[in-house]
């Protein structure tokens, strides 16, 4: 099977590699952000949670469908999206197990929820994956000092995006009597489509945003995920290590990775148009176009 993994990772990736140092991923959560990805030639766009977006015909072999956070077991037969693609990016070893048990032969990408932070956690979980995305939780040289992890053919690394700070059943939609879904779980078919046209932002992932403002006024955006009736809380501010490209971490490394969240179809546009250019080399200007400030979180200084 680990061949079968290895195979998987295309020639044409590593071709384009080698061409403009590294493809970019851009992980999406609306239908704006998915179409700015696609029109500025993104490598891969892979869709958060939301495997129902309209995806253009071009771009079908490059999406990957990233599962939600948590696997609940009540909800497992509203994943049969995922069986049907290609491509998909596991958030735990629940998932994962599920997809070996439904015969999953498609390529997988351990998201960094999957915490490989020691060479025995990736020694399990290589023959059974095809790319990771690097621990958010470890510095730059923790990472370095993992033997096969930093690994220019799976290893994927987060340059941008809002952190999830937390998963939560609780739903604050929910709380606000203003359910999406108003029926509860009897809302969803057992093929994980919504019902009705009450829902049909919900079907196609646009759930939206709401925010909870801590004393200091920042405020942290929470997404509900109202197909799996949940809900993410996101960092106040987006990781950007845009101040660090020129680090050895990037020669030993593969796909940067761009995680949207709130930002507008203009602002994905933008962003990803200053990383394509300032990993290919070209004019980028001093810093991307970000909003109210940004984190290089645990980049250099780790939790331990």
């Amino acid at each position: 099977e680990t061949e079968e993994r290895t195979a998987c990772v295309s020639d044409k990736g590593r071709d384009r590699r080698a061409a403009s140092g590294h493809p970019v991923w851009a992980m999406v959560t609306t239908q704006d952000q998915l179409d700015a990805a696609a029109a500025s030639g993104a490598d891969r766009i892979i869709t958060d949670a939301a495997p129902l977006l309209r995806v253009p015909e071009g771009y079908r072999d490059r999406i990957c469908h990233a599962m939600p956070p948590v696997l609940r077991m009540e909800y497992r037969d509203r994943l049969a999206p995922y069986l049907q693609a290609d491509k998909v990016m596991a958030r735990n070893l629940e998932e994962l197990g599920w997809l070996r048990e439904q015969g999953f032969r498609g390529e997988i990408t351990a998201d960094a929820s999957l915490y490989q932070w020691n060479s025995r956690a990736v020694s399990l979980l290589r023959p059974l994956t095809d790319r990771t995305v690097l621990s958010l939780e470890l510095t730059a040289g923790q990472i370095l000092q993992v033997p096969g992890l930093a690994d220019p053919e799976r290893a994927v690394l987060t340059v941008y995006g809002r952190l999830p700070l937390m998963v939560s059943a609780n739903c604050i939609r929910k709380t606000e009597g203003q359910c999406l879904l108003g029926t509860g779980g009897r809302a969803v078919n057992k093929d994980g489509l919504l019902k009705g046209e009450k829902t049909r932002a919900t079907l196609a992932g646009d759930e939206g945003f709401w925010s909870l403002k801590d004393r200091k006024g920042a405020r942290f955006p929470v997404r509900s995920l109202c197909r799996f009736c949940s809900s993410i809380m996101y960092n106040s501010v987006p990781l950007s290590l845009h101040q660090y490209l020129e680090h050895p971490i990037f020669e030993q490394t593969g796909p940067v990775l761009l995680s949207f969240t709130t930002e507008t179809g203009a602002e994905t546009a933008e962003i990803l148009a200053w990383f394509g250019n300032a990993l290919a080399g070209r004019p980028a200007g001093k810093e991307p176009p970000l909003q109210n400030g940004y984190t290089g979180g645990h980049f250099r200084k780790g939790v331990l």
